[in-house]
């Protein structure tokens, strides 16, 4: 179980390719379903803007959901983590995300 914010969840949907193995692609519909923001969570986070952008209310950074990932959605985030890092390719986004799988 992980503790995971509004903000950590849209980061982790960010990250989830589009296009993979079989094998990869099961793994992150289901993770994507895990984690995806319900209509409510949606209408109390986030802000919406211009263009389809959005930001997210300050109580999307405390508030947190609890979410059982199971041991190969773990391992398919901190692969994906650590993937980013050797490219030299983390953003501020994935920071928090980066402490809780790889630093805690």
């Amino acid at each position: 179980m992980k503790k995971l914010n509004i903000a950590e969840r849209i980061a982790l949907l960010s990250f989830c390719p589009d296009r993979g193995s079989y094998e990869e692609m099961m793994l992150t519909t289901a993770l994507g379903g895990k984690v995806s923001l319900t209509d409510k969570e949606a209408e109390m986070y986030l802000i919406k803007g211009e263009n389809e952008r959005f930001s997210i209310r300050p109580s999307g950074l405390v508030d947190t959901v609890e979410i059982d990932l199971s041991s190969e959605e773990e391992e398919f985030i901190v692969g994906r983590l650590k993937g980013l890092q050797e490219a030299k390719a983390i953003s501020v986004d994935l920071l928090s995300l980066y402490s809780l799988f790889l630093l805690s």
